[in-house]
């Protein structure tokens, strides 16, 4: 009997000491390797889905005071928090880190404390200040959030300098020149000038003039910008200048080509240049004629059964999730496969239609 409760009382013992040096190993690996190697080990962690081992990594060094870990805990703690209290443990974390001089800390700060753009418009209103002046400082990823908070035309009645806000980070990405963001950002600011509210007034109009002739500006600079580093997309939104604010281009060179060319023809510039939603739209108007009206040539069959091909075939590179060891809080949402744009299914259904038609009236 003494000799079962003695090999009892060892296993315990035994148990309890793992547990401990468990606890402390981390620390003390904080004191024999270095801080880059030990944040390197929890980024391979997190990458392979074992964020409870990255904590444990983490952690030691967080409370000694290295801002790089203190961020990267607080976001892989904000990501899995469900209290009020987790969160509060992540917002500490990152007013030390940001406290430390980490400029993404600054920017995570503002996500834990205001959520995500969403439909809290005053939250986004408070958020985008921040965001502002954090784009202000070359952040392109605080650029890319404020565009999120100023998506609600809400939001942006809650900023009193709002168009000098937009024109402002405009110029900010247009010197980081990133395709995407490029192409996002001359989108949004377009958007900003359609929503604007329509004049009733003369004193309107004249405030209405000032507010939307420097969004054209940088909108159009934004999109040529974007179509010039590969985002052919951008053509169809320069179209909508064309068709919308013509009125408000200037004498330049960008402005007098983008009136040189209607909507449409600026529409077959993106399908030109391989624009995959673009060429679907273009395959499924041209199929919506000939199965209206299916007494056509046979050149004209043919051409439209070719741009269908044309959108049906395309397979564009796979994007693949990468880790990201910047650490945000705030994370797009992104796809292992590339969706097919909205148009794609209507095309594929419209070109059976058309060729069961054809079969009728050869």
């Amino acid at each position: 009997m003494w000799k079962s409760r003695r090999l009892l009382t060892i296993v315990l013992a035994a148990a309890v000491g793992g547990i401990i040096a468990l606890a402390l190993l981390p620390y003390f690996l904080a004191f024999v390797v270095a801080p880059n190697t030990i944040r390197d080990w929890a980024d391979r962690a997190v990458q392979s889905e074992r964020p409870f081992i990255a904590h444990w990594l983490l952690r030691p060094l967080a409370n000694a005071g290295d801002p790089i870990a203190q961020n990267n805990l607080a976001v892989l703690i904000y990501r899995q928090a469900r209290s009020a209290d987790e969160l509060r443990v992540a917002e500490q974390l990152l007013h030390g880190a940001a406290a430390n001089g980490l400029p993404r800390a600054k920017l995570n700060l503002v996500t834990v404390q205001y959520g995500r753009c969403r439909f809290n418009t005053s939250n986004n209103a408070r958020a985008s200040l921040m965001l502002r002046d954090l784009a202000g400082e070359g952040d392109m990823v605080a650029a890319s959030q404020l565009l999120d908070c100023l998506y609600f035309i809400e939001a942006r009645q809650k900023i009193a300098d709002v168009t000098e806000t937009l024109t402002a980070v405009a110029d900010d990405i247009l010197a980081a020149g990133s395709p995407d963001l490029l192409l996002k950002a001359g989108r949004t600011i377009l958007d900003f000038a359609r929503t604007t509210r329509q004049p009733s007034t003369d004193q309107e109009r004249a405030d209405y003039d000032r507010a939307v002739a420097p969004l054209i500006e940088k909108s159009k600079q934004l999109l040529f910008a974007a179509a010039g580093r590969g985002r052919p997309e951008a053509y169809e939104w320069i179209g909508a200048i064309s068709q919308e604010f013509s009125g408000y281009l200037g004498n330049d060179a960008m402005s007098v080509a983008i009136r040189a060319r209607t909507h449409s023809q600026w529409v077959g510039t993106a399908a030109a240049v391989g624009d995959w939603n673009t060429v679907c739209r273009m395959a499924e108007d041209s199929l919506s004629r000939i199965r209206s009206r299916p007494k056509t040539s046979a050149e004209q069959y043919n051409s439209a059964v070719d741009e269908a091909h044309d959108c049906l075939d395309r397979r564009p590179p796979r994007s693949v999730r990468r880790f990201d060891k910047i650490y945000l809080a705030y994370q797009p949402r992104t796809l292992k496969e590339p969706v097919p744009p909205p148009t794609w299914h209507a095309v594929k259904r419209l070109l059976e239609e058309v060729r069961f038609i054809k079969s009728l009236n050869p």
